[in-house]
């Protein structure tokens, strides 16, 4: 889907474009992911360096993360349909931000 699609697609076709990699296969090499050493890096810089994590405990915060950059892909993409703009730009990232966080 195009950015100049953006003001004819519904809900359906958003969420859909967002999650199409994800629902065809999961564990498919080509499905943008988080590295697990990435989120290591990140949990060691937010917390103390000596804390550990698993690799079953990255994997799935590796995924949390995952979901929650396309959720905010999808709202923000829903939010410049609602105001029929042809691109996401920030400022629409920003208006869906504040309740993706309280549902996340």
């Amino acid at each position: 889907m195009s950015s100049s699609d953006i003001g004819a697609a519904s809900d359906d076709d958003l969420r859909t474009s967002a999650f199409k990699l994800a629902a065809e296969d999961p564990f498919d090499a080509t499905t943008p992911k988080f590295k697990p050493e990435l989120v290591q890096a990140i949990c060691e810089r937010t917390w103390d360096s000596k804390t550990r994590s698993s690799a079953d405990a990255l994997a799935l915060t590796a995924e949390y993360m995952r979901s929650f950059v396309l959720e905010a892909a999808f709202r923000a993409a829903k939010e410049a349909q609602e105001v029929d703009s042809s691109q996401v730009e920030p400022e629409h990232l920003s208006k869906a931000l504040p309740q993706l966080l309280l549902d996340y």
